[in-house]
Formats: C-alpha cells, structure tokens, sequence
C-alpha cells in the first residue's frame, strides 16, 4: 500500500522532470538558434516596396540561395557594411541589362516579386550600371544580386558579382 509520502516524492519528480526537461529544450532552442537562424533589420529603403525600414528578418545562415530569394550579404567593397539584397542571378546564369530591362540567360527577367522602379532616366554605361551593364557570366559560387527598389542602384550591378563566402544567411521569415 503507497503512503501520503511516496505519492507527494512521485508528484515532485514529476514535477522536477517537467522543470529539467522544459529547460533543455529551451537551453538547446538558444544554441541553435544562435547557431543555425539570425535576426536581420532592414535599413533603409533598399528593398522597398517588399521589406521598410526597421522590418525585422529571420535568416537561416546555412542555406543555398535560389533565384528570387532574399539574402543577407557582407558589402563585397568595404566587408564592414551588411545588407538585405534579392538573388537575380545564381551559379551558370549570365546576367545583362540593356535600356532598364534586365536578361537573365537572354531572356527577359520578368521579376516574380514586386519592384519599384520612379526614376524615367536612362544613364549611360559609362556613366553607371543601373541601367546598362554588359554581360556577365556567373562561374561556381557566384551570385548577381538586386534591389528590389530598382533605382537604388547599391548591388551587383555597382559592386559586379559576389562570392557565396560574402552571403551571411538566407531570409526564411518575415516580421511585418
């Protein structure tokens, strides 16, 4: 026959056992969110009209990029800056842009997510890439990467291709 006492002992390891296990998993949750997924805030308005200022990102840093996925890059230029930029251009593409219009494997890229293009001028190439760039041909581990606001023209078409060792994270989920 059990006692008040082996009762009371069984319901405070139940209880112990709950408290340790709810522990680990919140222990192991913060290793690998450290380790596997980052946070990202979006500065200024880059990729405008998709992700404003302040938005917070959650980035896997382990995942390879694809055509049209948002990714979180070192600048290729100064390594002190990091930034949101869209993926336009993967490893085999080649990547041109003529009078605005952008061809991807020469085939016009009709861009899957939204853009914001309000600047009418047409730049020369020797003047800037934003609106002509030749083209360009991506080798292994190379990627061309995009604003989505168009205008803004601090991505590949101003600092060329960018190594897969400048990405930091690919974006998996977004605060609005």
């Amino acid at each position: 026959m059990r006692s008040y006492r082996d009762s009371q002992y069984d319901n405070s390891m139940k209880i112990l056992t709950g408290v340790i296990l709810a522990a680990a998993g919140l222990a192991a949750g913060l290793l690998i969110s450290r380790i596997f997924i980052f946070p990202y805030i979006v500065r200024g308005d880059s990729m405008h009209p998709n992700y404003s200022e302040g938005q917070r990102l959650l980035c896997y840093r382990f995942g390879t990029p694809v055509f049209g996925d948002v990714v979180i890059v070192n600048d290729p230029v100064s390594g002190s800056a990091v930034f949101a930029r869209r993926v336009a251009g993967v490893p085999g593409d080649s990547i041109e842009i003529k009078n605005r219009v952008v061809y991807r494997n020469s085939v016009k890229l009709v861009f899957p997510w939204k853009t914001r293009i309000k600047d009418p001028r047409n730049f020369p190439m020797g003047f800037t890439n934003r609106d002509n760039m030749p083209l360009i041909k991506l080798h292994r581990e190379e990627f061309f990467l995009l604003n989505d606001n168009i205008d803004d023209s601090y991505d590949s078409r101003t600092f060329g291709k960018v190594n897969d060792s400048s990405l930091r994270g690919v974006m998996v989920y977004s605060f609005k």
